[in-house]
């Protein structure tokens, strides 16, 4: 019988970051380890699979700092149990040889360029950013607690945002020069004259935030840029939540503190991005990519939050109009093909899924140059990058795993079952069942078949319009 355990010999004592930068004791359930030390702190193992040290505060930072649950020490020994759930499954993935998946190693290989994009940049950044003072954190507090009504005129430029405030100045009324401004660029609603409604912290850049958050109401901010453009504030109301036990803040103060620098450390990596994109020549190819979106869309679900479903697949395809190989764009003169695109799509987020799929390509090629610049600077050899990886591999073996059985699951029990309680009202003679069954080439083809078919009712011509087109055979069933 495998032996399963939780140990807590290891980490009872350990200090590690999670999530929120919190340095907080970490401790699991007690048992005795099996016999001699294991070369790596282990948490928990079975039969076996261990869950080491490492692996776990991978993943548990990454929750911690997203999921809304209170780190504590049983939240950890909960998480730790679930992980090493998912280890038994993905090492049934492993044995079933479903590695070799395109599925999976795509996974695997985005989730790497991922953490090493994020090496390069703390290398570029981070180590110019300065850590947060204790004022600084309790200012973000205050904020945190704190929302805004807001009203602004907006500006592409600093020139025309200094031209606006001094159109200000010399009396012309906000609602006038705010409702030309929405104009002008195009917001839907002009006449709402830029009233942003209520904001809180992290709703906007730094530089606007602060400039913000210093007004009282009535007041008007000179022009303030963010990395959209230039603003001019006016702040109608303000509301503030009064804290007065100590608790509250202590509380909060570790998470504080993290948003304070990750914030910092996004801004300037948007920055960074920008002036690395700017020394690279992007030339595209617009009606290649009006190819792809025709190749494209028809797999695409009504609902666009179900794109995220169907993305994995998208990196897959095929699409006989534009081969994978076909250049969809050059960056520096270097071909960015179509099938690279394919493969950045699941990391795509959803928002940039548009028609003409300028955005969407600007943002593949902007992470293909970084991963370049990143795998340069080696840094698929940081540590950080090799534990992403394990922690890849074994999510993509588990959901591997997971989608295996459910494409396996036999069914026969279920007829069975309602067969049985059929019979007792109604008396069956053997009978037989004569049907075709069609056999795609992979289940985004059946999707679209099926879509289209829901859209038109006619299974012919749903079945015209994919190819391949599948295989189809006469079957008979008896009762």
């Amino acid at each position: 019988m495998r032996q399963t355990w939780i140990s807590k010999t290891w980490i009872s004592k350990t200090w590690i970051p999670v999530g929120f930068g919190a340095l907080l004791c970490l401790g699991l359930l007690a048992c005795e380890p099996q016999s001699g030390p294991p070369p790596e702190p282990v948490l928990a193992a079975w039969g076996g699979i261990e869950l080491t040290r490492d692996l776990f505060v991978q993943e548990y930072r990454r929750y911690a700092s997203t999921a809304p649950v209170r780190d504590d020490l049983t939240a950890r020994r909960t998480y730790a149990r679930q992980m090493l759930e998912r280890l038994i499954i993905a090492e049934q993935g492993r044995e079933a040889g479903l590695d070799t998946l395109p599925e999976v190693r795509a996974y695997v290989e985005r989730e790497v360029g991922r953490a090493m994009r994020r090496v390069y940049l703390e290398h570029q950044i981070g180590r110019t950013l300065p850590e947060p003072s204790e004022a600084d954190v309790r200012e973000a507090f205050r904020r945190a607690n704190t929302r805004l009504n807001l009203q602004q005129i907006y500006a592409a430029t600093r020139p025309e945002a200094d031209s606006l405030y001094r159109l200000l100045r010399q009396g012309v009324p906000f609602d006038t020069l705010a409702v030309a401004s929405m104009r002008r660029y195009g917001v839907p609603d002009p006449e709402a004259a830029g009233r942003m409604g209520w904001v809180t912290w992290n709703d906007m850049d730094l530089a606007p935030e602060s400039t913000a958050y210093a007004l009282s109401p009535g007041d008007i901010a000179p022009p303030v840029a963010s990395l959209q453009g230039w603003h001019i504030f006016r702040l109608l109301d303000r509301e503030e939540r009064v804290v007065l036990d100590a608790s509250t803040y202590q509380n909060q103060r570790e998470r504080l503190r993290f948003e304070w620098r990750q914030r910092r450390f996004d801004e300037a990596a948007t920055r960074h991005i920008r002036d690395v994109l700017l020394a690279h020549e992007l030339a595209v190819r617009p009606a290649m990519l009006q190819a792809l979106w025709s190749a494209i869309a028809p797999y695409l679900p009504d609902r666009p939050a179900s794109v995220a479903l169907v993305a994995d697949e998208l990196a897959r395809l095929a699409p006989p109009t534009v081969p994978r190989s076909i250049p969809v764009a050059y960056v520096d003169g270097r071909p960015f093909t179509a099938g690279q695109f394919l493969d950045a799509l699941p990391d795509i987020p959803l928002a940039y899924w548009q028609p003409d799929l300028r955005p969407a390509l600007e943002m593949a090629v902007r992470d293909a140059i970084l991963t370049e610049q990143a795998r340069a600077m080696r840094a698929d050899t940081a540590r950080s990058v090799r534990l992403e990886r394990q922690r890849a591999l074994y999510v993509a073996r588990y959901y591997a795993a997971l989608q295996a059985a459910a494409d396996t699951l036999d069914p026969g029990r279920a007829r069975r079952l309602a067969y049985e309680r059929w019979r007792d009202t109604q008396f069956l003679d053997h009978t037989r069942t004569t049907y075709r069954s069609y056999r795609f080439a992979d289940s985004t083809t059946a999707w679209a078949a099926l879509r289209r078919y829901q859209q038109t009712a006619d299974w012919s011509a749903a079945l015209a319009a994919v190819s391949p087109p599948p295989v189809v055979e006469t079957r008979t069933a008896v009762s």
